[in-house]
Order: structure tokens, then C-alpha cells, then sequence
């Protein structure tokens, strides 16, 4: 081993010496011109000195435990045996442990990355009813006295089971901020089925949506984002929708509260029962209605699960009286 070690670091000696006397590199080493003699006994030079650091290195490590492993050919090789055992032991141990602390960091990480995918990809929600009157613990169909626009037509793809995935959730866009245009008449938006909802000045009014697996609590974790839940409001009387920016001008109500990192049950997240069923546990979230005209207006929860996300968005028009 020692032999191969003094043959590797003539090799190197002997490359570095070629590259700087073809490069002139700024090493103090001989240049080109100098005859050809001389360059042999400098080499010659080098080696030794090289073999003497080694022999240095090698008396320094069995000393002092010094990290290189160079044990020369003259020192007792039991010792040498006995120290070089030593550094592979010591060496493997401390490779275990830092496979493990890389292991451990590495599930963590891929753990916080699968997490955040999935919230990225599969979050979704929607408001099931937009003036709900029921227990806030589970969902009571009877209770609801308004619907989002064009709700009727949706839930005929998988029946009225509060949190049954129709399609019916959107993310908007600026020149499309609701899932559903407004309608015109309004009213063929709604059936007696499922009707619009009428709200007065000054009302305390409940929305109701499906959690979707996304809270955090025991039965989840603590890191399910919730960035932002807000109403806001346009109107009245309008003949057709405003862009997305148009309707943020009127916050009706500011419903986030969220803590990332805590299991809060605010904000979107105020799902009291959600271990229960996680997918469709009940969220509620209330606001008092404004001191308006009276007229037609719509209304628009909008709800941002991810940081940069597009908003997730549910549209109605309501009757204020």
C-alpha cells in the first residue's frame, strides 16, 4: 500500500512538472530552458522531500491521531497494523453515523416534499352552501337556504353528498374569476330545489364547504398550508361578472386565521369534526353581510390553499334586501 502511495505521488510529481514547464505555470519549478540534468535532479529533489513529508505525516498521525493514513515501510508494521485497524474502525463508525443523519434528513425532506405535493396537486374546495343555518359539527342538507350559482346542474354527476367530488371546484383566473358566468336571467342559475340565496342589510351569514383533507390535525399533520379565505362582493344589479381583480375590490370579509404549523382549526380549517371523515367533514366560516343598497350582488369566496397559487373560487348571486 505504502509503495503504491510513493509510486502515486511520483506520478503526480512527474505530471505537475511536465504541465508547468509546457504552461509556465507560476509554481517554482523549472522552466523549459533549463537543461535537461537539472530538471532530473530537481525531480529527483521533489521526491525525497515528498517521501519526507509523508514519513512526517505518517509519525505525526500515529502521535496525534492525525486524519492521513500514510503508515512508511520502516515503522514497525504491528503498530502500523494496529493504528491503521484503529483508523478503519473509527472511520466506518463515523460513516454509519453520517448514513444515518443523511438518511434521517433525507426521509424528512422527502416527507416535507411529498407533503407539499400533495397539497400542490389534489388541493381543492368549493362552497356546498352559501347560507347555512345548521349544527357547525356535520353538515345538515336541510339547513342550507342558498346555493352556489349553477349548483343544480353540478351535483346531478354524483348526487347531493355533501363533499362528493362533481367537478365543481375552480381555480380562477383574471378574466375568468368564476367557474359559471353569471347568468342572464340570474335566475336560471337556480332551480326551487337549490335557489338563490336572499340575505338583509347587516345578516350574520354561514358558508359551508368540504374540507378535502385539508386541515391540520392529529389524524393529518401540522404542516397543511392555508394561505388565505376571503368574500368579497360586486354589485348591484350588474349585467355580467367583473375580472378577478374587479371583485377583490369589495372585501366583504377577511376569514383567514390560519397559523402554519399549528393545528388551529381557523380559517379554512375551522373543520371541528374532520378526523371524523377527512375528506368531507363540514367547514364553516361566517360574515355579516353589508350596510348596501338594496339590489342583486355576487359574491365570491376565495380561497388560496398554496402560496402563488391560483384561488380556488365559488361564485352566487344573492338578493339583498
Amino acid at each position: 500500500w505504502y509503495q503504491r502511495r510513493v509510486r502515486d505521488t511520483q506520478q503526480n510529481i512527474f505530471t505537475h512538472t511536465i504541465h508547468t514547464l509546457t504552461r509556465s505555470h507560476p509554481y517554482i519549478l523549472p522552466p523549459s530552458h533549463i537543461d535537461i540534468s537539472l530538471v532530473k535532479q530537481w525531480y529527483q529533489r521533489r521526491v525525497r522531500d515528498t517521501q519526507q513529508n509523508i514519513f512526517t505525516h505518517t509519525i505525526h498521525t500515529l502521535t496525534r491521531s492525525h486524519p492521513y493514513i500514510l503508515p512508511p515501510s520502516h515503522i514497525d508494521i504491528s503498530l502500523v497494523k494496529q493504528w491503521y485497524q484503529r483508523r478503519v474502525r473509527g472511520e466506518k463508525a463515523r460513516e454509519r453515523i453520517t448514513i444515518k443523519a443523511k438518511t434521517k434528513k433525507m426521509r424528512t425532506a422527502i416527507l416535507l416534499v411529498l407533503l407539499a405535493c400533495v397539497g400542490s396537486v389534489f388541493s381543492h374546495s368549493w362552497t356546498a352552501c352559501v347560507d347555512y343555518t345548521g349544527s357547525t359539527s356535520n353538515y345538515d342538507a336541510n339547513a342550507c337556504r342558498g346555493y352556489a350559482r349553477n349548483w343544480f346542474a353540478q351535483i346531478q354527476y354524483a348526487g347531493p353528498t355533501f363533499g362528493a367530488d362533481t367537478g365543481y371546484n375552480y381555480q380562477a383566473t383574471e378574466s375568468a374569476p368564476c367557474k359559471n358566468t353569471k347568468f342572464n336571467p340570474v335566475s336560471s342559475a337556480y332551480n326551487s330545489q337549490y335557489p338563490a340565496a336572499s340575505y338583509k342589510a347587516g345578516q350574520k351569514v354561514t358558508l359551508a364547504w368540504p374540507s378535502k383533507n385539508h386541515v391540520a390535525a392529529t389524524c393529518t399533520n401540522q404542516w397543511i398550508p392555508d394561505t388565505e379565505l376571503d368574500i368579497f362582493m360586486v354589485g348591484p344589479n350588474l349585467a355580467s361578472d367583473p375580472t378577478l381583480s374587479g371583485f377583490r375590490k369589495t372585501l366583504v370579509a377577511n376569514l383567514s386565521g390560519h397559523v402554519n404549523g399549528q393545528m388551529d382549526f381557523k380559517g379554512f380549517q375551522n373543520c371541528p369534526n374532520f378526523c371524523a371523515n377527512m375528506d368531507k367533514a363540514l367547514c364553516t366560516g361566517s360574515f355579516t353581510v353589508p350596510n348596501v343598497a338594496p339590489g342583486n350582488y355576487t359574491f365570491m369566496w376565495y380561497w388560496i390553499f398554496n402560496a402563488g397559487s391560483d384561488p380556488y373560487t365559488s361564485c352566487w348571486d344573492v338578493t339583498i334586501s
